[in-house]
């Protein structure tokens, strides 16, 4: 079966091919050691496997992007939930319009997952790269480190003394997990003393919403995220000041959690 040419693939058929492609990539090793390697619970891939349930669509994404079949993403998120690509400015559908698109590996996300790493990351993946002399303004001499380790796995490149990462034209999309964890890196880098001087914003919001409220703040962000895109991508924009913007919302609760109402006496 060629994957790439059928029109009429399931979810299944993506993770039947994904599993194959990951026990070709990792022949030495069992299930659970593969788990490990893209960073799936162990117990869940075995139910994936055996059971044949549908997985969370955090777990779809790692296990399409683990095995190497990141480039059918787009087709294996429709085969998943075909809103998920056709909805207009749907978060993922967001992310997946970016030019030279790459889903990250788990090699590349176990390098950043040091927080100073993925910084140094970040400032090499400008335009204009980054040299020794701003990653240890923004990091301090830890962060020459960072780059020197980053070089050494093949992930940046250095050039007349600036550093940028070994494929120029790449816009790598992270996973779920990664986001999460560098929410707080990102606020590391928050600076007070910017307040007022045309370089930061800052807000938090929080109340009880209905299930209406809580999909039109959502909606919001998918605007705020889809326009801030055009911001940043756009070449009249760009310049030598390593910025970044971060958004993020969600329910203290689970989706699963009982709500009770009590209703105002008059």
């Amino acid at each position: 079966m060629n994957v790439e040419q059928s029109q009429a693939l399931t979810w299944e058929d993506f993770v039947k091919k994904s599993m194959s492609d990951l026990k070709a990539k990792y022949p030495a090793l069992n299930l659970s050691q593969i788990a490990g390697k893209i960073n799936i619970n162990r117990s869940t891939l075995n139910r994936l496997t055996n059971e044949g349930m549908k997985p969370q669509l955090d777990n779809y994404i790692k296990i399409i992007s683990g095995s190497g079949n990141g480039h059918l993403m787009n087709e294996a998120l429709f085969a998943y939930d075909d809103a998920l690509t056709s909805s207009p400015m749907n978060h993922i559908q967001v992310a997946i319009t970016e030019k030279n698109k790459v889903l990250t590996t788990p090699e590349f996300e176990e390098a950043i997952d040091d927080r100073d790493n993925f910084i140094a990351y970040l400032l090499a993946s400008r335009s204009s790269g980054t040299t020794e002399e701003e990653i240890t303004h923004v990091l301090g001499a830890k962060g020459l480190g960072s780059l020197k380790t980053l070089e050494s796995k093949g992930i940046l490149k250095e050039e007349n003394n600036v550093f940028r990462p070994i494929n120029e034209s790449e816009v790598l999309v992270r996973s779920f997990e990664s986001i999460k964890r560098h929410l707080k890196t990102y606020a590391e880098h928050y600076k007070p003393e910017h307040v007022g001087k045309n370089r930061n914003y800052v807000h938090s919001l929080t109340d009880g919403l209905s299930i209406e409220g809580v999909e039109k703040v959502q909606a919001v962000h998918r605007k705020f995220h889809s326009e801030l895109k055009e911001v940043m991508r756009n070449e009249n924009n760009l310049g030598p000041i390593p910025m970044f913007s971060v958004a993020f919302c969600d329910t203290f609760t689970g989706i699963d959690f009982k709500h009770t109402t009590t209703e105002v006496l008059q």
